[in-house]
């Protein structure tokens, strides 16, 4: 570019009397905010190259240095070591996160190859981090190590040169106290037990505005809409991954329960399919509509019908006898239920089995709604239908602005699970703000019960190409 404008320059001294045209320079592109812990735990992916290239020409010396070392994860992540090392070596970052995941990489780079002399000149750096938001596990997990955090790290260090290196024992025995009180809190999330019957003792041990989490995935939708709530409305919450977590919140990602320690309370915000089976089995009495059939493999009881296992093999024997018993003069009703992603599967099976599939009056129950259902290739089998959810994404201000944020922040669509957590920190934020009769919820949660969060379920009818009617139930 430099010399670009020297060119311009001398051009325009040479011709003083011609009009010189002038060179606009692009100004780099504007970095908006980003979750460093996200791209450290996510899986290596060639999009976010080109996010972290953007990073590396921003104008912050801070965002540039991000942009580095994150790329050298990426390296890392995908076994291009001699490309990580070089970036990873060279570039700092002021993100405590991301610097622990710095030394980590290396870590376990120097580890790999046998390098001590590299590995002791981090070594001390590594464990002062002390297992910050429980990234050990980026490279524990590669290794059968029986041990977490520090005692992961100086295990793998002894096991690979053979020396061995000891914790202080004062900070092993506060770790021993921490993780027998957070085995106790995480009989929480399973059973349902007590942890103490001392609300004081607990209160003063555990942080408020600290949320452990439980999970076997780091890139998992309910932790991005729970970082997504926390960033957006700019709260003061802090997601903690180790195993050590002294927060008062513990939250299992795969069951979508949270426990909070202080009151020895466990709130479920899963989805209810069953729950749902019954609001569209009033709906189909009230509308003296006797003549369906159930497909499911998420419900228990549908009027004590026989319900029709959804699976290909079973839908396809199942419409065999079903059109030798059919006519094309009468209607048939149809109730599938199951999650979004599955109903793109199974209702098209049921309009392609059926002889005559335009007499097929269907009623899906889900947990989701979007613009999916419009698209080209499915809005042909969903024309017609009843769709039933808690959740519709194009139907309410509050849920199109979390569905923009959220494709705006991940570069993807939401799920159902990330607006659960998105809801999981509304409710942590409602309870250490006592708003409790808040209902700000974007799942459909209308209340909380015994320990279980009841939702609204909505009847909506699909009435054209991108086109939707609400209906009264």
């Amino acid at each position: 570019m430099r010399s670009l404008l020297k060119e311009v320059m001398l051009f325009c001294i040479v011709t003083i009397l011609v009009s010189c045209v002038s060179v606009k320079v692009k100004e780099p592109e504007a970095i908006k905010g980003y979750s460093v812990l996200y791209y450290i735990t996510k899986k290596a992916d060639d999009n976010d190259i080109r996010f972290y290239k953007k990073l590396i020409n921003s104008d912050n010396l801070g965002n540039r240095n991000n942009g580095y070392v994150l790329l050298g994860g990426h390296y890392y992540k995908t076994h291009k070591y001699k490309k990580s090392i070089k970036l990873l070596e060279k570039y700092k970052s002021e993100d405590e996160s991301l610097e622990y995941a710095r030394l980590l990489w290396l870590f376990d780079i120097y580890i790999r190859n046998h390098d001590k002399k590299s590995a002791d000149s981090i070594l001390i750096s590594l464990l002062k981090f002390n297992n910050k938001d429980g990234l050990s596990a980026l490279i524990c997990s590669q290794y059968e190590v029986k041990e977490y955090g520090n005692r992961c790290i100086t295990e793998l260090y002894n096991n690979t040169f053979k020396k061995v290196v000891k914790i202080n024992k004062k900070e092993e025995i506060k770790k021993r106290e921490v993780k027998e009180i957070k085995e106790e809190s995480t009989n929480i999330i399973d059973n349902n037990t007590v942890v103490s019957e001392d609300k004081n003792e607990i209160s003063n041990i555990f942080d408020d505005s600290k949320i452990c989490v439980i999970t076997k995935n780091f890139e998992s939708d309910l932790i991005k809409g729970m970082l997504l709530n926390i960033k957006i409305n700019n709260l003061d919450f802090k997601i903690d991954f180790k195993n050590d977590c002294d927060g008062r919140w513990l939250i299992n990602s795969e069951s979508q329960k949270i426990g909070d320690k202080l009151y020895n309370e466990v709130i479920d915000f899963s989805f209810d399919f069953n729950e749902e089976a019954k609001e569209i089995e009033n709906y189909l009495y009230l509308n003296d509509i006797d003549n369906f059939y159930i497909i499911s493999s998420q419900v228990d009881n549908f009027s004590e019908r026989e319900i029709i296992n959804d699976d290909k093999n079973f839908l396809k024997q199942f419409f065999i006898t079903f059109n030798d018993e059919s006519d094309n003069e009468s209607d048939f009703y149809f109730v599938y239920v199951g999650k979004y992603d599955k109903i793109f599967e199974k209702v098209p099976l049921i309009k392609y089995f059926a002889k005559y599939p335009d007499n097929i009056n269907l009623f899906v129950g889900t947990d989701f709604l979007d613009t999916k259902l419009f698209d080209e290739n499915f809005y042909s089998y969903f024309k017609g239908s009843i769709i039933v959810t808690p959740v519709c994404l194009v139907c309410s201000e509050d849920n199109k602005n979390f569905y923009y944020s959220y494709k705006q922040f991940y570069n993807m669509e939401p799920n159902f699970e990330a607006i659960v957590g998105y809801d999981i920190i509304t409710y942590v934020n409602n309870e250490i703000n006592e708003h409790f009769y808040s209902s700000n919820y974007l799942s459909g949660i209308k209340g909380i019960k015994n320990n279980t969060v009841y939702r609204d379920f909505n009847f909506y009818k699909i009435i054209g190409k991108k086109r939707i009617k609400k209906l009264i139930n």
